[in-house]
């Protein structure tokens, strides 16, 4: 037998004694003992497969070497609970009815109704953030029990998991397009090293005598651009972009007149290209204007600007036909066909409008490029039944992007190039598109290349065939848009060299350069225009100068 306690009093009257069946029993109490004993005592016997618990005596006295169980987890573990559901005013629990039923208050903090009704009778604030209070925002929670749960954590992890599944499809997108860049780059090696063999066979034979091969391309050098007049701005008038009226046979060029007349100094002066005498001002704009588009059949002139508007005007009255405000500025925009135009915003955006319906526009394009779209430009391509196809093209920094209708609506298709885009053309006359690079550490030089598009109903993409690249210098310091010139057969690119300061001229039908013209001051803008002879003529921008070339041919 083992006592719990050996240093107990023999003469207490009450003990707690556990009983061992292995050891000797030798406790007469245990053994059997006098069935008269006032107390009862408690005997707990060690069993293979039970134990067996003897009645409790009324009044036990317990070994102090016997420890009680503790309460002390379980009461801590309610405290949360036991705040949650106390008055912040009285602490005492509130109830689902009676006077101290749960009620809030505007703020949403919650108290007994009986509480919160009598702490608003000497104040009118809430107790807990003094947000001010009155009587009547007082309700009733129906509610037997209130538990707030924190999604914190799985809100930000949806908003992450969100993030990652825009740069996967992100990554998928440009991960096709690299592979269909290397398609078309391993197609042009295996091209480029079949006419390398064939040139050398070529040069065999050029060398055993077979010498002058007629390639039929015609010349060139008859064409010769001469300074034909110089109209000089005012210094503040801050010249950017110049664009030429086929309807009015006009030039318009973008125009700040410092005045404290005008709200609106910024506008378009319209300069007789005959006479190189300015006509007249329309101011139109509070801020900067970034693009001048004329509608080819109507003769509609659209504008748009750093002050997040764009406008429509018509030239021969000089009214506004349309405006529209945004929340972004405006970069660039463009007439697709004869009713609807495009606008290109700062953001990146890209908004459709009918002019017939100004509203709101027809579709609205984002990208993963935010960068701004800088250039806009018409297309005409052909369509189904061999009809003519009205569409258009973009260029952002990092990307550009084709637009071609489709069932009432425009698809969009990347353009495969590489770049760093500042500007786009199209010359609907022989279906060449031109787009000007930027120099990067890839390649450090700002190009010009001349494309054609070739376009599939089934392809998620736009193939770019390139004709020509031209090399207009490393170094940019403005920009400056170029633009075709078509003389007679002859097609030109013209384009203005920030390095060497001088407008080049090229050839597409020779790709060869042809003609220099010194420019002391940068080139923003140029523009073909036509002379009342028919004549082919180039007007060149600067912030302060006008400068009008023309053929001597």
């Amino acid at each position: 037998m083992m006592d719990v306690d050996e240093n107990s009093n023999s003469n207490n009257e009450d003990e707690i004694v556990i009983v061992d069946d292995d050891e000797p029993n030798d406790n007469p109490l245990a053994a059997g003992g006098d069935d008269n004993v006032g107390n009862e005592v408690l005997v707990v016997e060690r069993q293979e497969t039970e134990q067996v618990v003897q009645p409790i005596p009324e009044n036990p006295v317990v070994s102090p070497n016997i420890r009680q169980p503790s309460k002390k987890r379980k009461l801590d573990e309610s405290d949360d609970d036991d705040d949650d559901i106390s008055c912040p005013i009285c602490m005492d629990s509130w109830t689902t009815s009676g006077e101290h039923r749960l009620s809030s208050i505007a703020c949403g903090h919650l108290f007994g109704h009986s509480c919160i009704a009598r702490w608003l009778k000497d104040n009118k604030s809430c107790p807990q953030c003094n947000a001010v209070t009155k009587m009547r925002d007082i309700r009733y929670i129906y509610a037997s029990n209130l538990k707030a749960v924190d999604t914190a954590e799985i809100d930000t992890l949806k908003y992450e998991l969100n993030a990652v599944r825009d740069k996967v499809k992100e990554l998928d997108e440009q991960l096709y397009l690299a592979l269909q860049r290397n398609t078309l780059q391993t197609d042009a090696i295996a091209k480029l090293t079949k006419k390398v063999s064939a040139l050398e066979a070529e040069k065999l034979k050029l060398m055993a005598g077979q010498a002058q091969v007629n390639n039929g391309i015609p010349s060139v050098q008859g064409i010769r651009f001469y300074l034909n007049g110089n109209l000089d701005m005012e210094k503040e008038s801050n010249c950017r972009v110049i664009e030429y009226s086929h309807t009015t046979r006009q030039l318009h060029i973008s125009y700040y007149l410092p005045t404290k007349v005008l709200c609106t100094p910024f506008g378009i002066k319209e300069i007789d290209y005959g006479t190189g005498v300015p006509k007249g001002f329309l101011g139109l704009h509070k801020a900067e204007i970034r693009e001048i588009a004329t509608n080819p059949t109507t003769g509609s002139i659209l504008t748009v600007s750093f002050d997040k508007t764009a406008k429509v005007f018509d030239s021969r009255t000089n009214r506004a036909m349309h405006i529209s405000t945004f929340e972004t500025a405006l970069w660039s925009a463009c007439w697709v066909d004869r009713e609807c135009f495009a606008l290109g915003a700062q953001n990146g955006a890209i908004y459709v409008y009918d002019r017939r319906r100004p509203t709101a526009p027809l579709e609205t394009f984002r990208g993963s490029d935010t960068t701004p779209v800088a250039s806009l430009a018409p297309i005409v391509c052909e369509g189904p039944d061999n009809l003519p196809q009205y569409a258009f093209l973009s260029t952002q920094f990092k990307s550009a992007f084709a637009y071609f209708p489709s069932n009432g609506s425009y698809l969009r298709k990347p353009l495969l190039i590489d770049g760093s885009f500042f500007c786009i053309r199209y010359d609907s006359k022989t279906g060449n598109a031109m787009i000007s690079c930027r120099p990067t550490e890839k390649d450090p030089f700002v190009k010009h290349k001349i494309f054609t598009i070739r376009n599939s109903q089934d392809s998620p993409i736009v193939f770019c065939d390139i004709v020509h690249e031209f090399n207009s210098g490393n170094t940019q310091t403005t920009i400056s848009r170029p633009c075709f010139l078509n003389v007679g057969e002859e097609k030109l690119v013209a384009a203005y060299s920030s390095s060497q300061n001088m407008i080049q001229l090229w050839s597409i039908t020779t790709g060869k350069h042809i003609q220099n013209h010194m420019s002391q001051l940068p080139v923003s803008d140029l523009c073909p225009f036509q002379t009342l002879n028919n004549d082919i003529g180039l007007a060149a921008l600067s912030k302060q100068k006008l400068r009008l070339y023309l053929n001597a041919t």
